[in-house]
């Protein structure tokens, strides 16, 4: 990691004790503590991916961000952990907020790898009590900020947290999908019979087309590390001709899973497939694997001018019988509002952002301004 040079936040090393819990914050903590630290929470108590150490290790050794790390400890047991970087924000060209973002950077290039499920990581037993004495304790704290930012946290543990918080709001909130891949083999039908007949219908016409076009449908997944960096290094020409703001123009997305790939394929954490009918490629879908749960991160699809022919429906639903088979217990879509998500899984929760914010009148105008653009906009639409 490097230095940081503000005084306020590199010297910055204090103990509190809060609700029974030992809060450590510490803005100079060794890499090598915040490894031991972190790897025996997720050895005891498997998160998200995007709580993995592999996840966490490579955001640190890519973008060395100066970290403020926060670590909550119940007698002599660590059993929470935060890992924290300060950011300005700059909004409505007048608002200059000083924020602690949780395990982001705040520099858009570096946070368009996506984090979600974010929280601390930490004991279930200590996770409610411990979390927000470790956000208590930064609210206490001396050295300047003005929020706290927990990007993409579940819906139900960012009320946890602002229950406990005068000064607290959501935004951004995103549905967040998955298949229950346990309940679908209790059915012991084909993950194709649990859909709706017109997503059926759609799936098996592509099909078709596809094969009669091309030739068979099939799967491929990466055999070893040079063939998924390939595969990534692929999926970019695709998925640029489809998103204007694609990651592959990105040169930090692109470093960071470059890494993520290097570091964590020997551990069959990266699964990346490719979709081929015959010799044309269809696209590619890139997943991180963790505790029998899949998450699905990215695809790449080639499309065609004929709409009938959906390589993405076609590809979630081989792709996710095939996990089905290797007794994998959720297939999770993650973040994100679109049909296709909501065609093809059986559940949805919701990730929002969370904000805590310590009493600022530039804040304050700021929250008062919105809420009043808002009742002006709600007139006029009823009116």
């Amino acid at each position: 990691m490097k230095t940081h040079h503000n005084k306020s936040i590199r010297d910055y090393d204090q103990v509190i004790e809060i609700d029974g819990y030992q809060i450590k914050v510490n803005g100079a903590c060794q890499y090598q503590t915040i490894k031991d630290n972190w790897t025996t929470l997720e050895y005891n108590n498997p998160s998200s991916y995007f709580l993995s150490w592999h996840w966490i290790s490579t955001w640190i050794q890519t973008y060395s961000p100066d970290l403020i790390v926060v670590t909550a400890s119940y007698g002599d047991e660590v059993v929470a952990m935060g890992l924290f970087s300060e950011s300005i924000a700059i909004r409505h060209k007048v608002i200059h907020s000083r924020q602690l973002r949780l395990h982001q950077t705040g520099k858009e290039s570096e946070d368009q790898i996506w984090i979600e499920y974010n929280d601390f990581i930490s004991n279930p037993e200590h996770t409610q009590k411990a979390t927000n004495a470790c956000l208590k304790a930064l609210h206490n704290s001396c050295f300047e900020w003005d929020e706290i930012v927990i990007s993409m946290i579940r819906s139900e543990r960012a009320k946890q947290i602002s229950d406990a918080f005068i000064r607290s709001a959501t935004a951004a909130q995103q549905p967040s999908y998955l298949t229950d891949l346990n309940a679908l083999r209790l059915t012991k039908k084909p993950y194709l019979d649990s859909l709706s007949k017109n997503t059926r219908y759609q799936i098996n016409r592509s099909v078709r087309l596809y094969e009669s076009k091309y030739g068979p449908i099939h799967i491929h997944l990466a055999e070893n590390k040079k063939q998924a960096l390939a595969y990534f290094k692929e999926a970019g020409k695709y998925h640029q001709m489809r998103w204007q703001d694609s990651g592959y123009k990105n040169s930090d997305f692109t470093r960071f899973h470059e890494n993520l790939i290097d570091n964590a394929f020997s551990e069959n954490e990266v699964h990346i497939f490719k979709l081929k009918a015959g010799t044309q490629v269809l696209g590619i879908l890139y997943f991180h694997i963790m505790d029998k749960t899949v998450y699905f991160y990215l695809q790449a699809l080639q499309y065609e001018s004929d709409n009938k022919l959906k390589p993405g429906l076609v590809a979630h639903s081989l792709i996710t019988q095939y996990y089905a088979d290797l007794y994998m217990n959720i297939y999770d879509y993650m973040g994100g509002e679109s049909r296709y998500k909501d065609q093809m899984s059986s559940d949805i929760t919701n990730l929002v952002t969370l904000n805590l914010k310590r009493p600022r009148l530039k804040l304050y105008i700021e929250d008062l301004a919105r809420r009043m653009k808002s009742k002006l906009l709600s007139r006029w639409t009823r009116g």
